[in-house]
């Protein structure tokens, strides 16, 4: 299989399994605001540079505001651990969905949500059948390489697969043990059956583990970022889904902070 054809299909298998943004914003955007560094745009590795290149330059920034549909895997990670390391505080500027919710959003110390703001979760490599070859539908990828895929290539593209999934699916593993949180937040959604995208409150992140969550009066309400629809999921609606999540690790739930109408950093 040829790079070229690697690379397409590539990426038509991360559309498929839900892992990338549903489609990219115009060229991101990274620039410094007093002790914030605001970060708008697709998840790319030239803003995660320019976001080190700011921490390394100026020792001041303690928050990174993002606007985020998400991006490659890899990418999220990234950024979250650069956060993680920094100890960065977070604050979403309407959304933050896909590897932004999963990676970047987790990572931060404080982290504040505005009324009108989202994170939105839909799917991690969690989920059943992601990364299967055998699942994916290369229709697109063929119909730009002009031709079906052979055997061989076929064969090919499951081995690499298998290998992607297998990398990013450890480094999810490392981050969220090093943030001590429960990873079924990436795939509440599909783990109660709802067909979705979605969101839930801070006292609901709390009992997922991620702590630290300041949430204006009336966050949820703000249900269709880029104008998709989002539920809002909730952890009692679904009593012994709640019972296993608390019961974690034998410790009782994070009680989630009292929400800050209008917070600003």
């Amino acid at each position: 299989m040829t790079t070229g054809i690697s690379s397409r299909v590539l990426l038509a298998a991360l559309a498929f399994c839900g892992t990338t943004a549903a489609s990219a914003d115009d060229a991101t955007r990274v620039t410094r605001d007093a002790d914030a560094i605001v970060y708008v745009g697709e998840l790319s590795a030239a803003a995660n540079s320019e976001v080190q290149a700011i921490l390394d330059a100026e020792p001041g920034v303690q928050w990174l505001h993002i606007t985020s549909g998400g991006g490659e895997v890899n990418l999220g990670i990234d950024l979250g651990e650069l956060v993680r390391a920094r100890g960065l505080n977070i604050k979403v500027v309407d959304y933050c969905a896909s590897s932004c919710a999963n990676y970047v959003f987790p990572a931060g110390r404080r982290k504040l949500l505005p009324a009108d703001t989202a994170v939105v979760w839909h799917g991690s490599t969690l989920q059943a059948g992601v990364g299967d070859p055998d699942r994916m539908d290369l229709a697109e990828a063929e119909a730009q390489l002009g031709r079906a895929f052979t055997g061989e290539e076929k064969a090919q593209l499951a081995a690499q697969m298998r290998s992607y999934f297998e990398g990013i699916t450890r480094r999810q593993d490392a981050l969220y043990r090093a943030l001590d949180i429960d990873q079924r937040i990436t795939v509440f959604g599909q783990d109660i059956g709802c067909d979705c995208e979605w969101t839930i409150s801070a006292a609901d992140m709390a009992r997922f583990g991620v702590t630290g969550v300041e949430a204006a009066d009336g966050y949820g309400g703000h249900l269709a970022p880029k104008g998709k629809p989002i539920r809002l999921l909730r952890l009692d609606d679904h009593p012994a889904y709640a019972a296993a999540l608390d019961a974690r690790v034998g410790a009782a739930p994070t009680p989630a902070p009292s929400p800050l109408p209008g917070t600003t950093p």
